[in-house]
């Protein structure tokens, strides 16, 4: 009786375990989705104000023109990206924070 109470016990916290492991590795998974999210972004950026900054060699309206297309920043796909990376992370902290308290 004693011991069935034990393995039923013990198989009850394994089973857990294994549950917060999974929910950890997904994550983790988010977590490193988010981290490459904003990094790409910031690499994007880091370019996009080269590009700002450097001096123009337009001489011409027409290349000038062209030049002001180049640099053209597609707003939607900056606010997209950001909308995920944000998304993301408040997936991931919100895991984490559950399973803070499954722990404690």
């Amino acid at each position: 009786m004693e011991l069935d109470r034990v393995s039923r016990r013990w198989m009850m916290i394994t089973n857990r375990v294994t549950s917060n492991q999974q929910q950890l590795e997904l994550s983790l998974k988010d977590w490193q989705e988010y981290t490459s999210l904003t990094e790409n972004l910031m690499v994007w950026l880091r370019e996009k104000e080269k590009l700002l900054r450097a001096q123009s060699k337009a001489i011409t309206v027409h290349e000038v023109e062209r030049e002001l297309d180049t640099m053209k920043v597609p707003h939607e796909s900056v606010f997209v990206l950001s909308v995920v990376c944000l998304s993301v992370s408040f997936v991931a902290l919100r895991d984490v924070e559950k399973l803070y308290h499954t722990f404690t």
